[in-house]
């Protein structure tokens, strides 16, 4: 994740299982927003604990994450952040601010409780590293004994020399295991939470099986930002579309965000055109820059963590490892399991020999789209009359950029202008 702009470095983090998620946890973020003067707020999902996994009762991972985005749509101070939600093995709430820290050095988070995590928090997995990472702002409601509440922030401070704030909210007397029997029960909902979300449960029938079990109560363990119930490892998924969208609209810069649209319809174009798959295009335009809100300094960390080889230019000039740790992320986050996808995202900057029909319009089209300025008309027009020779000449325009600006070239970028050279003549 990161800021669309450097003005927006002022990040808070609201996480839950959001099982389902209601009127409480938004009005806890809007009044984040507005107390705390914060540029967005994060609404992040957990993945479902492995010891719990497709519980009766309960909405699976991507039920929740719908729930989520249709609770938060049309709100623009809040963003679906899916970090965790196929978070790759145990996830806790130290580790997931301090990834967050590396990647975005210059932001300011702060990570929202509720009173009743502040009473368990000493408990929690490293909260010293917690408080290293981010400020702390607990929710305050009017049933919540304030002068005991003060005391444990108190000790908070005292213990950890945490930056920790209050946070005013009303008293919405709601919870997510109510909400469940609730709705096992039959009962109506539709003022606990948006209509949206509550014509979404009765589409989908979610809490309607095992009353028994639907009010489980989530314990207070520290396992995940977001997730109070244990580890956090979610089943990976293939996210919509418009929830791919919705994420990258929050975590890349405007312009980026409206760079990666014009990839995306532009791929859709030539597939078209060429007889490619629609939606394998689309989908691989819009993930093919999703790891290019991250520094060089980010993108190298990465690749260490998930032991991704590392060349020689690329660590001379991290920045051409986006593609590389693109794919690796539109796998682990976005639930891409297409392999033919994943290696459009992967060469869509350098390009390689021999490739295929897909991984040739996602190189064509990120050099075309409508926002760039410095294609020619007659490339625009080849594309769309022969895809290998907008390729070779592709590369030939990005070499020739290169060399003038004494740019470092990856060797791939050459020898894929070589074989396109060789196949064009031939």
């Amino acid at each position: 994740m990161i800021l669309r702009d450097k003005a927006m470095s002022k990040i808070g983090i609201l996480g839950g299982t959001f099982d389902p998620i209601h009127f409480g946890h938004l009005m806890i973020a809007q009044r984040a927003y507005e107390q705390l003067g914060l540029d967005v707020v994060w609404i992040m999902p957990a993945g479902r604990p492995p010891h719990k996994r497709e519980r009766d009762g309960r909405a699976t991972n991507v039920q929740r994450t719908e729930m989520t985005r249709l609770a938060i749509a049309g709100n623009p101070h809040f963003v679906l952040a899916l970090r965790e939600m196929n978070a790759d093995g145990y996830s806790y709430t130290y580790r997931t601010l301090e990834g967050l820290r590396k990647e975005m050095p210059d932001a300011e988070f702060t990570f929202i409780m509720g009173a009743d995590s502040l009473h368990d928090f000493t408990t929690w997995r490293e909260p010293q590293r917690i408080c290293n990472a981010a400020r702390i702002a607990v929710a305050m409601r009017d049933h919540v004994e304030q002068e005991t509440l003060r005391e444990e922030m108190d000790e908070v401070r005292r213990l950890y020399q945490a930056d920790i704030v209050e946070l005013y909210t009303p008293n919405i007397d709601v919870s997510s295991s109510a909400l469940r029997d609730m709705i096992a029960g039959g009962a109506d909902v539709r003022y606990c939470m948006p209509e949206k979300v509550a014509e979404y449960i009765a589409r989908e029938g979610i809490y309607r099986l095992r009353p028994d079990v639907a009010g489980e109560k989530e314990s207070v363990t520290d396992a995940g930002i977001s997730d109070p119930e244990g580890a956090v490892i979610g089943d990976p998924f293939d996210f919509s579309l418009p929830q791919i969208e919705d994420v990258l609209r929050g975590i890349l810069k405007p312009h980026r965000f409206y760079h990666t649209q014009g990839v995306r319809y532009t791929a859709c174009a030539l597939a078209m055109r060429f007889g490619c798959d629609l939606m394998r295009a689309e989908k691989a335009g819009l993930l093919h820059d999703c790891a290019k809100y991250m520094s060089g300094d980010a993108l190298l960390a990465y690749c260490r963590e998930h032991e991704l080889p590392v060349e020689a230019v690329e660590e001379k000039s991290p920045h051409l490892l986006h593609g590389k740790v693109g794919a690796d992320m539109a796998e682990k986050i976005y639930g891409v399991t297409d392999p033919e996808i994943l290696s459009a995202i992967r060469f869509h900057t350098v390009g390689r020999p021999a490739m295929t029909l897909l991984e040739k319009i996602i190189f064509v089209a990120d050099y075309i789209e409508p926002g760039r300025t410095y294609p020619s008309a007659e490339l625009r027009k080849l594309a769309f009359e022969d895809i290998d020779a907008a390729v070779c000449e592709t590369y030939r325009e990005i070499l020739s950029y290169l060399h003038t600006r004494d740019f470092a070239v990856d060797p791939a970028t050459e020898e894929g202008y070589r074989y396109y050279s060789v196949l064009r003549r031939d």
